[in-house]
């Protein structure tokens, strides 16, 4: 496997480069190029699986070259590595289904990371494509006669559990008396393949070898039962032992994690339903109940969901979608409106009653991993961002109360905002701030005016002179940017929404949507998805 790098400044180019090499990833070369004409040129003698190319290049920019590689080698995994976080740029990327889109400069262990999922990525669908093109699978009778009548049984349609026990025997050899079971059902919810029966044992495959990348570490030795309509859904018995046995919260990561690269290689969007550990007993009611937590959930959400007792809750939170949005915002300095899509996803949280210790010591966890890497971006002395009255001791144990969490990431973002100079604002950029950290106000161009000490026909003038349009529009803008991202990073409720960005009226927010965006509210959410 080859990496290209592709970018026409030198020093980043070899600073990528230097970090790929630190990491000893899985692979035979790392290539440099400085533009689309060199890397052409290696790719006549070198096959390359993964480039890491910037977007804004001389001559020929890196969609451009990127989309002519695919279209000769539709297998090859693209990862933007660009200075440029203009939505343009992000879309045209999204577009021709980069693998990935980082803005610089970006932390090693992101980039790490990163790279590591498009090597393991390349890695499983050269195997899927293999199972695909030779065919040489043998349909091996014994397996579907095992399967077949398991699933049966699990299933009530009989009582006879022989099956069951010699296909968890077979499969794992040995079925000691401390073996313990998590009954696993994936559900298959759209995909692009269609399963016949000759592909059976390819599709089973393709799941052992996800299961196997993802959760190998682990020695669990899944058992794969496919459902006999071919939806290509499954039930899956994790089998673990004492010495093995992990705390259900980590479970839940390990399967969140098989569901977003099964994805990735498949182009197939699971939901994963997991119970608590059983003995052998004890599978076929823990079946049960995943059939009827499936039948019963009509939003047909693609995430992991625990099935158990009530009093038995699990936190398997992992914030993956919202923490990508967030952290887009920190990184183009939208302190304000990161912490008003935040504290919006939090509050709804706490009122759905979802929000225990666990689930906030993991949104902390992650929030002042995200925080302090902008500070150590910018070069901030943590002695300037905290003190005695409010500690990095504070900051970091805050998770035992919600709005103790909030008041510490207020006071952080806060400080940050003031040692990165937004203080010397001129008037207009003090306008634009307090849009922004007061969306949710109805805000009108008299109190921006007595804001700054001028009238507002004068601020009204000078704002569209420096921003090329009115003040009004910007506010209108602003608001409906920040309904966007609360949209799309939170479950909110629409009326929620509106009143979040400072409109009491639903009636007027939605129109207004609808009149820039091109979509209501509602059909804005469902595109994202």
């Amino acid at each position: 496997m080859k990496i290209l790098i592709i970018d026409d400044e030198q020093l980043i180019r070899q600073g990528v480069y230097d970090q790929l090499l630190e990491m000893k990833l899985p692979v035979d070369e790392i290539l440099i190029a400085s533009g689309a004409d060199q890397a052409r040129e290696i790719l006549e003698h070198k096959k390359i699986q993964i480039f890491l190319c910037d977007i804004v290049m001389p001559q020929e920019d890196g969609i451009t070259f990127a989309k002519w590689v695919l279209k000769q080698y539709p297998d090859s995994k693209f990862i933007f590595l660009t200075a440029h976080s203009d939505y343009a740029y992000m879309k045209e990327a999204i577009s021709i289904q980069s693998f990935d889109y980082l803005l610089q400069p970006v932390a090693k262990e992101e980039l790490f990371q990163v790279v590591n999922r498009a090597i393991m990525q390349v890695t499983l669908e050269a195997k899927n494509k293999k199972l695909f093109q030779c065919r040489k699978l043998l349909i091996d009778n014994e397996i579907d006669i095992l399967e077949g009548n398991s699933l049966r049984y699990l299933q009530g349609l009989t009582e006879n559990k022989k099956y069951l026990t010699s296909l968890i025997e077979q499969r794992t050899r040995t079925l000691e008396e401390d073996t313990l079971f998590c009954v696993v059902y994936v559900q298959v919810l759209k995909t692009k393949s269609v399963w016949k029966e000759k592909d059976k044992d390819i599709l089973r495959e393709i799941y052992y070898n996800i299961f196997e990348e993802v959760m190998g570490e682990l020695d669990i030795r899944p058992i794969i039962l496919l459902r006999s309509d071919l939806s290509g859904s499954v039930f899956v018995l994790l089998r673990f032992c004492e010495g093995n046995k992990r705390e259900l919260p980590v479970i839940a990561d390990y399967l969140n994690n098989f569901r977003v690269l099964y994805n990735k290689v498949t182009g197939t969007e699971l939901a994963i339903y997991y119970t608590s550990y059983c003995d052998i007993s004890m599978i076929r009611g823990q079946t049960k109940n995943l059939l009827k937590e499936v039948y019963e959930n009509v939003t047909h959400v693609g995430s992991v969901f625990f099935v158990g007792d009530k009093g038995e809750k699990v936190a398997e939170y992992s914030f993956d979608i919202q923490f990508n949005s967030w952290r887009m915002l920190v990184n183009r300095d939208r302190l304000e409106e990161f912490r008003q899509s935040l504290f919006a996803y939090l509050d709804y949280h706490v009122m759905k009653k979802d929000v225990d210790r666990n689930f906030l010591m993991k949104l902390h966890s992650r929030i002042s991993e995200l925080i302090l890497r902008k500070v150590a971006e910018e070069k901030i002395s943590t002695n300037d961002i905290f003190d005695q009255n409010y500690s990095y001791y504070d900051f970091m144990y805050s998770f035992d109360d919600t709005e103790k969490f909030k008041e510490m990431i207020s006071k952080v973002l806060e400080k940050i905002r003031r040692l990165m100079g937004r203080e010397e604002q001129n008037p207009v950029e003090r306008v634009v701030s307090y849009i922004r950290e007061n969306i949710e106000k109805d805000i009108s161009v008299g109190v921006l005016a007595d804001l700054i000490g001028v009238t507002p026909e004068y601020l009204s003038r000078v704002f569209k002179k420096v921003k090329g349009v009115s003040l009004k529009k910007y506010i209108i803008n602003e608001k409906i940017e920040a309904a966007k991202i609360l949209l799309t990073t939170t479950t909110l409720p629409v009326t929620l929404i509106a009143e979040n960005v400072g409109y009491g009226n639903y009636s007027n927010f939605t129109y207004t949507f609808h009149q820039i965006v091109g979509y209501t509210p509602t059909e804005y959410r469902q595109k994202q998805e």
